[in-house]
């Protein structure tokens, strides 16, 4: 089962019975995912670590950009060891520069390096376009991500279109 916060911090109220519910009795492969940590905001931190640490018998993947993983996040990711990050990567520097804004790849490859150091188990997330297609499958980004950095799993989601004013890119 797999259930998406919005991209806002639900209220307890609202989490709790949907947690409380993918707890039932069923099949045993259950993440709750989080869905953008930048967009909760910086103080939605702290409410993230507490949820985690509510339900330790809950696995839960947090999609984050890594601009707010610092280095007490990290350590407070690798103390609960059931919450995962998956960083958003759009490829190499320039291209995740290019999408994302200057600087951003050089903090996702902090953010990495914070949470292998602090043994936390983390992926990448890759959203394929028709412009790095190529590259988010090369050897480079793999090796760079996988490899040398950590990530442990990949989601690869190809990019839709949608609404009136859509481009390609």
């Amino acid at each position: 089962i797999l259930a998406v916060f919005a991209t806002r911090l639900m209220a307890d109220a609202e989490v709790k019975p949907l947690i409380e519910k993918l707890k039932e009795p069923g099949p045993e492969d259950r993440i709750e995912a989080i869905r953008e940590l930048e967009k909760l905001g910086k103080e939605a931190k702290n409410a993230v670590l507490e949820l985690a640490e509510a339900h330790p018998d809950c696995f839960f993947i947090m999609y984050s950009n890594g601009t707010l993983i610092d280095d007490a996040l990290a350590r407070g990711l690798g103390e609960l060891g059931n919450l995962s990050p998956v960083l958003s990567i759009e490829g190499m520097k320039a291209r995740t520069d290019a999408r994302r804004g200057n600087g951003v790849h050089d903090r996702i490859v902090a953010a990495a390096e914070r949470l292998r150091r602090e043994g936390v188990l983390f992926g990448i997330s890759l959203t394929a376009t028709r412009d790095n297609a190529e590259e988010i499958l090369s050897d480079e980004v793999l090796s760079t991500f996988v490899d040398q950095l950590g990530a442990l799993y990949a989601f690869v989601f190809h990019y839709v279109p949608i609404g009136r004013a859509w481009t390609p890119d």
